[in-house]
């Protein structure tokens, strides 16, 4: 596996002198005395080996390898479905995704919700009309929250459960979006209230029975996450033209948690009631959190976010470069005021586990033709996780157990979901 000293930062004897960054999806070194950024695949000395191999590389037959630290599995498509990617996993292993068709006569695919299981995928698609997969989530129960989507975008929102897929219904209009299950099967999101004027309002669905969470005053309202107390998050605006707000809805009853005026995406909460968001006022968004009635700005500045939250109150957040919008610091916000700042990136981050693993995924990999790399950072090291033979892999979700999962491609058209495991004792 390749630890990855991001573009732009400094390590070791590099950390006292500014350097000019690597291309991105470059790693910086110091080979031999002189500063070199290092790609797989690039030509090497085999007398520089164990240099290399402190960055994460091995020079074989004159090629620069990655060492890698995870192995990579195939877990296939459904039959008729080419392409495929995998989209959360739980704590037994279990992966739900989507298997995606060829393009059709009218420039159209279809999508199918796949469940893997003990090495076995099963179509579990809550509907027999051609959908587009827009989420797939599982909890440790086994239970799936299924949004799917029609070709012309309407949406509707599943929970299958041992073989049984169950409509959520709607608050009145046509149209319901599932965002998040929690571990008990309770999910939220938002449902049309009235689709010809396209207000919606936040939900939560259990037992059979979808519940209106109502709004801060104003018309619209989404939930974006819920916690295993059942504890609701999401936003709404308020009465007058006052905006977006964050909520907190316990109990029955909407609580307005925003620090500032008004908010950006995403808004979580985790299973001890902690919520974090990012807050917009006229001097520019801060990441904060919110607990036991204080709300509390992270003291990270202006221009940041919140990203990712785990149950030890990890965040993870990005502070924006005011010149480069595109460029953020990566930071590792703890419960205890502390942080660490992991340094510049230039793509996604998608999963933070309760052992502090990240998985991030690069998407402006220029070295390696623009397609998507895939990283988990641990320890403060980001390492480049495996592809299936050709360049491009992305990961999407993590469990406690290390296993990740997300697709690699398998050629100019296709991508196949895999699952990643912890190779012991990795080799060149």
């Amino acid at each position: 596996m390749l630890l990855v000293v991001l573009p732009g930062s400094a390590v070791s004897s590099m950390r006292d002198a500014p350097t000019p960054p690597c291309d991105v999806g470059g790693v910086q070194a110091v080979i031999d005395g002189k500063r070199a950024c290092l790609w797989a695949g690039l030509r090497c000395r085999q007398r520089f080996d164990s240099r290399y191999r402190r960055y994460g590389f091995a020079c074989t037959s004159r090629g620069l390898t990655i060492v890698s630290r995870w192995r990579i599995r195939d877990i296939g498509s459904l039959p008729g479905f080419p392409s495929a990617r995998a989209m959360d996993i739980n704590e037994r292993g279990d992966v739900v995704g989507a298997s995606t068709s060829e393009v059709d006569d009218r420039g159209r695919q279809t999508d199918r919700v796949f469940l893997w299981r003990s090495g076995r995928m099963q179509d579990i698609t809550a509907v027999t009309w051609p959908a587009h997969v827009k989420v797939a989530a599982i909890n440790d129960a086994g239970q799936v929250l299924e949004t799917l989507s029609t070709h012309s975008g309407e949406e509707h929102a599943f929970e299958w459960e041992n073989g049984v897929s169950t409509d959520l219904g709607t608050l009145g209009g046509a149209q319901t979006h599932g965002t998040a299950i929690n571990a008990h099967g309770e999910i939220v999101g938002w449902s049309e209230t009235d689709s010809r004027r396209s207000i919606f309002h936040a939900f939560s669905w259990g037992g059979g029975k979808m519940h209106d969470l109502g709004t801060l005053g104003g018309k619209l309202s989404s939930a974006t996450a819920i916690n295993a107390s059942g504890q609701v998050v999401g936003w709404s605006y308020t009465a007058n033209g006052g905006g977006e707000h964050v909520f907190l809805s316990e109990g029955g009853e909407m609580r307005d948690v925003t620090l500032d005026s008004w908010l950006g995406l995403p808004v979580l909460v985790n299973d001890q009631g902690l919520v974090v968001g990012t807050s917009y006022g006229n001097d520019g968004g801060r990441a904060f959190r919110w607990e036991d009635g204080a709300r509390v700005d992270l003291g990270l500045g202006l221009r940041s976010s919140a990203a990712l939250l785990n149950n030890r109150g990890q965040v993870v957040t990005l502070v924006v470069e005011q010149t480069e919008s595109d460029v953020a610091d990566l930071v590792l916000w703890n419960e205890d005021g502390s942080y660490r700042d992991l340094g510049r990136w230039w793509g996604t981050v998608d999963a933070l586990s309760d052992r502090g693993q990240i998985i991030r995924n690069l998407w402006k990999d220029k070295p390696v033709g623009g397609l998507p790399l895939a990283f988990i950072e641990e320890r403060g090291r980001p390492w480049i996780l495996g592809n299936l033979g050709l360049r491009g892999a992305y990961a999407s979700a993590l469990n406690e157990h290390d296993q990740i999962v997300g697709a690699a491609r398998t050629g100019a058209r296709h991508y196949r979901a895999v699952i990643w495991t912890r190779r012991p004792n990795p080799r060149p």
